[in-house]
């Protein structure tokens, strides 16, 4: 009867850390995920607009028409540091609401383009500097009603900054 309660037990005590491990692997996967609040002051300003090249290759607003799927903002590009081989690579891309100052920082994949390190030729290695963002269009960007100017927050080598576009979702199509 003992041996019984203490596979009981053991069973028991496996199911509750494996639901604990998962409550605790979607949390940090939905704050992965989230657009945050961000104050734009809180990292500091790349030194020069020549230091950083920041390039957006594409911004889509993508709108299927059907009511019960999510319409999505996405955006591609790359950014570098010249002179910087990036070996820690973190990319963000944020959105500064151009009336209300209110800034978002986007859930951000970076994306590997060999295609910028060859481009560039100063024989630094620049391959994870692309990135891809997918925007919902429903949630606290409402691209319908007010402008976002597009800023990176360039984390290489542990060394951030923030760097700007230039350009704004609306004024973008026009700049490239």
């Amino acid at each position: 009867m003992d041996k019984l309660h203490a596979k009981k037990a053991v069973s028991l005590y496996f199911v509750l850390v494996i639901a604990v491990l998962i409550a605790g692997w979607s949390v940090m996967v939905w704050d992965d995920t989230r657009i945050k609040d961000f104050v734009l002051t809180s990292i500091p300003f790349a030194e020069s607009d020549q230091d950083h090249i920041f390039r957006i290759e594409s911004l889509n607003f993508e709108d299927d028409g059907i009511s019960i799927t999510k319409d999505w903002i996405t955006m591609d590009g790359w950014i570098v540091r010249r002179q910087w081989p990036a070996s820690r690579v973190a990319i963000h891309i944020l959105l500064r609401n151009t009336s209300t100052d209110q800034c978002y920082l986007l859930p951000t994949t970076v994306v590997m383009r060999t295609d910028v390190t060859e481009q560039i030729g100063d024989g630094n290695n620049y391959n994870m500097s692309g990135f891809h963002v997918k925007i919902p269009r429903d949630g606290p960007i409402d691209a319908d009603r007010y402008d976002y100017e597009i800023y990176a927050l360039f984390n290489v080598n542990n060394i951030p900054r923030i760097v700007a576009s230039g350009v704004t979702l609306k004024t973008w199509g026009n700049a490239s």
